[in-house]
């Protein structure tokens, strides 16, 4: 799979951080706590503690490691749910464009202004209707009515360089495919005489 835009792994790690040192002091507490009755049910409930912080820290490395876009065996591989993936076939992605729309984060009562955050639309042919809809997470995006938005508050940084490389590699691909979807019917008329 051919990375495209990463998650925001700088809130990732630093959420991973706080869950570690959670999952730890729960360990120490479990270590440190001997004997019976209070001691014990201290034991007990600093071992659950622990081992659920541990799933969560699993979880989170593969929070981390999901890719927000990705290319993979011809398709877009959009991951805005916390758990699936949504693959596009590439042919039905026209183009990448930088856009601004709100952080979906909650505002403090000093700033009580929406917060704004760049976006990266991904804008899907308007013959590919079933691609049109999905429901996704709010937080990370939103995909209605052909348009695939990723908010930047969860992926790496949004840059002018970002937006230049996601269109040049996807007029790459779309070469490449333009290219190998020629080449297959040079040999099937070849074949056929």
């Amino acid at each position: 799979m051919e990375i495209w835009v990463r998650a925001n792994t700088r809130v990732l790690w630093f959420a991973f951080g706080l869950v570690a040192t959670s999952a730890l002091m729960f360990i120490v507490a479990a270590v440190l706590s001997a004997g019976d009755g209070y001691y014990l049910t201290l034991r007990v409930a600093s071992i659950i503690a622990a081992v659920l912080l541990g799933f969560t820290l699993l979880i989170m490395l593969y929070l981390i490691r999901q890719p927000r876009l990705a290319f993979d065996n011809g398709q877009l591989v959009v991951n805005l749910k916390p758990v699936d993936s949504i693959r596009v076939p590439v042919e039905f992605v026209e183009c990448f464009f930088l856009g601004q729309g709100p952080s979906m984060l909650k505002q403090s009562s000093v700033n009580k202004g929406s917060a704004e955050t760049s976006t990266i639309v991904v804008r899907l042919a308007e013959a590919a209707k079933e691609w049109h809809e999905r429901e996704v997470a709010p937080q990370l995006g939103q995909w209605c009515d052909g348009y695939i938005v990723i908010r930047g508050t969860w992926s790496e940084p949004i840059t002018p360089e970002l937006m230049a490389r996601l269109n040049s590699r996807l007029v790459e691909v779309h070469r490449e495919r333009k290219h190998q979807a020629k080449s297959t019917e040079a040999e099937s008329e070849q074949t056929a005489h």
